[in-house]
């Protein structure tokens, strides 16, 4: 009889914890920034996306216990070039007619090495293709006492179709792209 009392209550326990209330934030463009480097004919560039969206729902378990999503207008590209911001615009790159945003959602959890708290085994999908894509993060107190969530993730641009034709020479463009956040935190409404 005992075993079965602990177990009942083992069972109210975890139903308990299971349904723990989550604690949801946003960021934007307004919060933060959604940063990317890359080579083009041997020298690097930076860039960053002027309009993006993300929702985190967490509990009390932190970063861990979190779920993501991360929407991107491609569109909004700004690498402070003309040519080449048409360019990531056009089909052989982006192309932003077609597929106007590139999205991630968060996996599996683990803990991170090096400067990061936290990595995220998540799906990106890229113009036409999704993939698993690895996303290295942190989440601190901010100066304001709000969150701060800053991060990392290479991205292998040929992997999703981004850098087509005569721009698939990864001699002329790397293929490694890293995007880099810091963003932010407001409580969603």
């Amino acid at each position: 009889m005992r075993t079965w009392v602990a177990l009942i209550f083992a069972c109210l326990g975890l139903s308990a914890h299971s349904q723990a209330k989550a604690t949801c934030y946003q960021a934007s463009e307004a919060t933060g920034d959604l940063m990317f480097e890359a080579t083009m004919d041997g020298r690097g560039f930076e860039g960053r996306f002027e309009s993006f969206s993300v929702q985190l729902c967490m509990t009390d378990q932190g970063l861990l216990s979190s779920t993501i999503e991360v929407t991107v207008d491609t569109a909004s590209a700004n690498t402070k070039s003309r040519d080449r911001d048409q360019t990531l615009r056009g089909e052989d790159f982006f192309w932003v007619r077609v597929f106007p945003e590139a999205q991630w959602t968060n996996g599996e959890w683990a803990l991170a090495e090096g400067p990061w708290q936290a990595r995220s085994k998540g799906q990106l999908t890229l113009r036409d293709v999704t993939r698993e894509q690895v996303v290295d993060m942190t989440l601190s107190d901010d100066e304001g006492g709000g969150k701060r969530l800053t991060g990392e993730s290479i991205i292998l641009r040929l992997d999703y179709n981004v850098g087509l034709g005569d721009f698939s020479d990864v001699a002329f463009i790397g293929n490694e792209v890293k995007l880099t956040f810091n963003l932010g935190l407001v409580p969603a409404h």
